[in-house]
């Protein structure tokens, strides 16, 4: 299914499932990755799933810099949510078009469905939620955060994220509304939804602390 300006699209398979588009993300690096020495570019909300497959080439960059990642890294192949994919080989934007036409590409080079192509990608329970949070104290609970978390030695190119041994945390602000964005995965639905629960208390428990 396309957007209305092409620039996304989004994949279902031949027996009626969506695909996630962390796994299309996978499906498509790994068509690029096993034939160019080039990196991949996505953004910290990229998956755990997709770095399963990048082999050490995956370069994670904020949200709105991936395009441009793209081009100034001279990536094989560069995508984020939500289903926006980029082909370098053809042109540097986002191109819902030519990601049809690629997976149609790989579908017929492997011989297989898409269904079979997503069984090959590892996938995670994940989450993805808002907080509600006043946009002048964004900033300062993602400070607070970045402190809570030091000892995990966290990345901070847009937000933080928090990798931890089986699970990942992204908490980022909002670049339109007045919250911040939470991204949780880990390999069991009830980590992921205990890790989201602990998440929520721990920033509103900032946020009472700052307004006290």
């Amino acid at each position: 299914m396309l957007d209305n300006d092409r620039d996304s699209v989004f994949f279902i398979d031949e027996r009626g499932n969506p695909i996630r588009d962390q796994t299309v993300l996978s499906i498509f690096a790994k068509h690029y990755l096993k034939d160019h020495d080039e990196p991949i570019v996505s953004s910290v909300v990229s998956s755990r799933s997709l770095e399963g497959v990048s082999g050490g080439r995956l370069i994670r960059t904020s949200v709105d810099r991936v395009l441009k990642e793209v081009y100034e890294r001279r990536a094989v192949f560069g995508g984020d949510e939500p289903g926006m994919y980029i082909f370098p080989e053809f042109q540097y934007c986002f191109d819902g078009t030519f990601a049809i036409l690629k997976m149609l590409e790989i579908m017929a080079e492997e011989k297989m469905t898409l269904s079979q192509l997503k069984s090959d990608i590892d996938e995670y329970s994940r989450v993805e939620f808002s907080v509600d949070c006043p946009n002048e104290l964004k900033d300062a609970v993602i400070q607070r955060l970045v402190k809570y978390f030091r000892d995990k030695e966290p990345e901070l190119c847009d937000g933080i994220r928090v990798e931890e041994p089986s699970c990942f945390m992204l908490i980022r602000a909002s670049r339109f509304e007045p919250a911040l964005r939470i991204y949780i995965e880990s390999e069991s639905s009830e980590k992921t939804q205990n890790k989201a629960l602990d998440i929520m208390k721990l920033i509103e428990t900032l946020m009472g602390d700052m307004n006290d």
